[in-house]
């Protein structure tokens, strides 16, 4: 009997120490799905900055970088839109874009398909003056770029 009760003991005891073991696993299991997510938004986030640094040198004069994208925008107008930020967070896209309109531009946000806000701040039917708005912009925002509305 008291041989039966050990074993029933020790089963318990290896019972519960696995079970442990599960919830810690799974709490380790979790927090690596939670890194490797934010590990993934953040190479998708510097690639997306990688190819907006992206200038051409022409004639000693920068030309601002370009990228074509599918981008939510109801009622804006002209294909070449003006971009002076990019954030995966709305709100630091919101108070970009608010600076913006208090310093006069009708500055709006637009969301790609990767879930990208855009602060454009002005839309254009001619590439060449959506250019010269970015060399305008470049002093005060040396990463503004022209998105091509697909």
């Amino acid at each position: 009997m008291n041989v039966i009760n050990k074993s029933l003991g020790l089963l318990f005891a290896a019972a519960l120490v696995l079970s442990s073991c599960k919830s810690n696993k799974e709490a380790y299991s979790a927090t690596y799905e939670r890194a490797k997510a934010k590990q993934e938004i953040q190479a998708q986030v510097n690639d997306e900055q990688d190819e907006q640094i992206e200038v051409i040198e022409k004639t000693g004069v920068k030309e601002a970088a370009e990228k074509i994208e599918v981008i939510g925008l109801a009622g804006e107008s002209g294909p070449y839109a003006v971009v002076v930020g990019s954030f995966i967070n709305r709100t630091n896209a919101e108070n970009l874009r608010n600076k913006m309109i208090d310093q006069g531009y009708k500055a709006v946000l637009g969301q790609n398909e990767k879930l990208m806000y855009r602060v454009i701040v002005a839309f254009y039917e001619v590439k060449a003056d959506a250019q010269a708005k970015v060399r305008e912009l470049s002093k005060d925002f040396p990463d503004a770029w022209i998105l091509i509305k697909e």
